[in-house]
């Protein structure tokens, strides 16, 4: 108790916050650094000690690191899985504003019209498209929340 103690104290994760559980969470994290650091030391004097003539292969030699320079390797390895590898043929937009201007493309397509536009009121106030205010009302045929006022102006625009 007193080695992992000490182990976790030398690279403590030090947050200071107003939240209750952020020490929680940090404690969580350093314990688990600390013991896959130790598990990592047990590997790898394990497989030094392993005499050449066992059937068992060694595919990767693995070296011994310290506590810091682990660290630092599971850090590394952690963001080079988060940044997804990107092909010429993928897009920088994400999918809900790609998705958000072609509707934006069909909605001018059919706004400025003048037929089948009317006003309902909705259950929930939503934010006018117009002004930006919550508005009670929406467009029938647009589906777009809009004030009373706000109405023939966002359609003649």
């Amino acid at each position: 108790v007193d080695l992992f103690d000490n182990a976790m104290n030398n690279y403590r994760i030090r947050v200071r916050g107003k939240k209750w559980y952020w020490p929680l969470i940090t404690n969580g994290f350093d314990a688990a650094m600390v013991n896959a650091w130790k598990i990592h030391c047990a590997l790898v004097k394990y497989e030094k000690g392993m005499s050449r003539t066992t059937e068992r292969c060694i595919v990767q030699k693995i070296e011994l690191l310290d506590q810091l320079q682990f660290r630092i390797y599971v850090a590394e390895s952690l963001l080079r899985m988060a940044i997804p590898s990107m092909s010429s043929s993928e897009t920088l937009i994400p999918q809900s504003t790609a998705v958000r201007k072609s509707k934006d493309a069909a909605l001018e397509s059919f706004r400025k019209d003048k037929v089948g536009h009317g006003i309902n009121k909705l259950e929930k106030p939503r934010r006018c498209q117009n002004c930006h205010k919550h508005s009670s009302y929406k467009c029938t045929k647009c589906d777009i929340p809009l004030h009373v006022l706000c109405f023939n102006q966002f359609h003649e625009i």
